[in-house]
């Protein structure tokens, strides 16, 4: 995926239009927690990979972006860290 845009800027998701409604927290976190969950944040605290994606996702046009936020939505919804993780390097 952008090969680990995710695993730190080859782990880089949005604040901007996804940190969204109220509190909670953004795709971009949520992106970084699963990849934390399923080790594959090589060193990278969750709050820095958050950081770089949504560093990262500020660079991209509005249509990029949607683009990429529903890939990893997707992502988000595989069940299991082996298929999150192909789905991750495919983004």
């Amino acid at each position: 995926m952008l090969k680990t845009v995710w695993t730190v800027m080859a782990t880089g998701m949005l604040a901007v239009g996804i940190a969204g409604c109220g509190g909670g927290s953004s795709l971009s976190e949520d992106y970084c927690k699963k990849l934390d969950s399923c080790n594959a944040l090589s060193g990278t605290s969750v709050s820095q990979c958050t950081e770089d994606v949504n560093k990262s996702l500020d660079t991209m046009t509005s249509s990029q972006r949607s683009d990429f936020e529903k890939a990893a939505k997707v992502c988000l919804d595989m069940a299991n860290c082996t298929n999150f993780l192909i789905c991750d390097n495919n983004l």
